[in-house]
């Protein structure tokens, strides 16, 4: 089941997973303490997180959803650079068994070891590259890990017209 939401602001406020869809438009060096740097290429990237604290998910996707903001998690540069073109929260869920799921898409893979993973002693990584063409409306079937909520960033207005022809 997919509840679909308009703003970000009725995503839920109970705990559970949640998963930024990213879609970088060119490639990005993204640099992690302790780590080497690793390049993200153009594409679509799912990260999973989870979110257990006061607020709950839409807390969570509140800080995500900011613009430059001071990096305290990885995949805070990645939003800084990229922002989220959508958001799917799961009640309940957790952030290893979403990132299970969208490992099992064909296509998919982890394109930067440790990223977003640093305390969970099962996964390798917390963000996947998939490929750009799998549809957002898609992904909760896909990834079956039961009912979601879809809220996805209004697309933007372009207010650039042509000259008038002289």
């Amino acid at each position: 089941m997919l509840e679909v939401v308009a703003e970000a602001e009725e995503l839920p406020a109970a705990s559970g997973a949640y998963l930024l869809v990213i879609d970088l438009l060119s490639s990005a060096t993204i640099e992690i303490s302790g780590r080497a740097p690793v390049t993200l290429g153009e594409g679509r990237y799912l990260y999973a997180g989870s979110a257990r604290g006061a607020g709950g998910i839409r807390a969570r996707i509140r800080h995500h959803l900011k613009g430059a903001k001071p990096i305290h998690w990885h995949v805070d540069r990645l939003t800084n650079l990229a922002g989220a073109a959508a958001v799917l929260a799961y009640v309940g869920g957790n952030e290893c068994a979403l990132t299970s799921a969208a490992l099992a898409l064909a296509g998919a893979v982890l394109p930067a070891p440790g990223f977003g993973a640093s305390d969970c002693p099962t996964c390798a990584a917390h963000l996947v590259a998939i490929p750009e063409q799998t549809g957002i409306e898609d992904l909760p079937a896909l990834l079956a890990n039961g009912p979601a909520v879809l809220w996805r960033r209004p697309p933007v207005a372009c207010f650039w017209r042509p000259p008038p022809p002289v």
